[in-house]
């Protein structure tokens, strides 16, 4: 990886600053390795994140319920001192039903024995026994989440020492307890609640419970390990089949996480793609990174060299020229964005929703009309986009001064497509309140990024 004007060697590089590449780089760096995480998006966190997904409303865009997060992780990592709170879920499953019924499912067992047999006196004993049984069995498998699996594949010695270690873990096991163990492994959940229950009701709470985490239909084989993974335990005090909410959403997770990385050593960068890992000979070097090169330091390079390195069309030639950090593509929506991780990810987006990127184009932090000018004279000379999108998230560059750049470049620059608006961030309204004055059947605004994808592909 390389600096400004010098190189940077590491001992570990984790690519993806979830919430493991972020604990993973704690304890990486805490025992004394230089270690750099790398997060393509502008925000850490991966699937436990909190986002504004509306103005001045934010929440939990992807996981939502802290259950299995580790307490050794919790201790290890001091996250209640970076700023985690998490108040325990209780119930930890409600679910309402056609006729009116509403049924709790609570962490105290007693309390649900009894709401349960309110509804059926036999499934609620029948609960009674299964839920102790199951909580007995995660207990065999919850030292496997704390040390490496059994190695199949050892030989001699190896072999032996990974039996002992195995066998230490389970020899306490009774062989009903395997019969039951091997049956949750493998069998199928719709196929055990036949087997087990009468109620229709009391069966669909444990298919409920089952949704998350374990994302098949219920009579697939392997469904009925949800029931003992529901079980591991998580939160500070190590409880079985522990869920929680976390103050301030399931970021709060990460960006406790990320603060204890980096008050060991880890150095932790966002906006920061990583195209391809290579090895040779056992060892992995880095390459298609994300490169900057200080043009003040060119005199001491020689600069002819590198540039003669660089494959680039003749639109990735002109965005160089203009200073954008550009990437042609084969597609037919044109996209302009300010940060390479909101960039990649628009490019996913459209993707997503049935569209061909036709770029991506990094605007870097400012969004004013001479760098949107560029931006869009780049695009427009693309005679494959039939649409632009334009998804811009004001930081330190408050929403007003976006909008009027936009304004200001489309009056200086005759654009051939339609296009769409996604404004957020800093002062969003005050931006899209001077955008709403402009709007046309050729300008259009969108209040969401997978709105705005999804017209730009309908525009195209």
């Amino acid at each position: 990886m390389f600096g400004p004007m010098s190189e940077t060697r590491y001992d570990a590089i984790v690519v993806g600053g979830g919430h493991n590449g972020l604990t993973a780089s704690f304890y990486l760096a805490r025992a004394g390795m230089k270690t750099l995480v790398l997060e393509r998006r502008d925000l850490l966190g991966g699937a436990c994140v909190t986002e504004e997904i509306a103005p001045g409303c934010r929440a939990s865009t992807a996981s939502y319920i802290a259950s299995m997060l580790r307490p050794e992780v919790i201790r290890d990592l001091d996250l209640e001192r970076h700023g985690l709170r998490m108040v325990r879920c209780e119930p930890g499953l409600q679910a309402a039903f056609e006729d009116g019924t509403v049924l709790p499912w609570w962490t105290d067992h007693e309390r649900t024995v009894a709401e349960w047999a309110l509804v059926n006196a036999a499934d609620a004993h029948t609960f009674d026994r299964i839920d102790r049984r199951l909580k007995e069995l995660a207990r065999y498998l919850q030292p496997f989440f704390l040390e490496p699996p059994p190695d199949v594949h050892a030989r001699g010695w190896a072999k032996i020492r990974e039996g002992r270690r195995v066998y230490g873990r389970v020899k306490k096991i009774r062989g009903d307890e395997i019969t039951d163990l091997v049956e949750f492994l493998t069998g199928s959940l719709g196929d055990f609640l036949d087997r087990h229950f009468e109620s229709e009701t009391i069966k669909r709470m444990f298919l409920a419970n089952n949704v998350y985490g374990m994302h098949a239909p219920p009579y697939r084989p392997g469904t009925a390990i949800g029931l003992l993974f529901h079980l591991l335990t998580g939160g500070d005090d190590e409880v079985q089949g522990w869920f929680g909410h976390v103050i301030g959403g399931m970021g709060s997770i990460t960006q406790a996480m990320a603060a204890a990385a980096r008050e060991v050593g880890a150095e932790v960068r966002v906006d920061a793609p990583v195209a391809r890992i290579l090895t040779t000979d056992g060892r992995v070097h880095a390459l298609d990174a994300k490169v900057t090169l200080d043009d003040n330091a060119t005199f001491r390079h020689e600069w002819s060299e590198y540039e003669a390195t660089q494959e680039r069309d003749e639109r990735e030639d002109a965005a160089h020229a203009k200073g954008l950090q550009y990437v042609g593509l084969d597609g037919y929506v044109g996209i302009i964005a300010n940060g390479a991780g909101l960039a990649m990810s628009t490019v996913d987006i459209v993707s997503q929703v049935g569209g061909q990127p036709a770029n991506f184009l990094d605007i870097g932090g400012g969004a004013n009309a001479d760098v949107m000018v560029n931006a869009l004279e780049v695009i427009n000379n693309d005679a494959e986009v039939k649409s632009i999108f334009i998804n811009i998230f004001g930081g330190i560059t408050k929403g007003e001064e976006v909008a009027n750049g936009i304004v200001q470049a489309l009056g200086r620059v005759e654009i051939r497509s339609p296009i769409v608006i996604r404004l957020d961030g800093t002062n969003a309204d005050e931006g899209r309140a001077i955008l709403a004055e402009h709007e046309s059947d050729r300008l259009v605004s969108q209040p969401t990024m997978i709105d705005a994808a999804r017209k730009a592909v309908e525009l195209a």
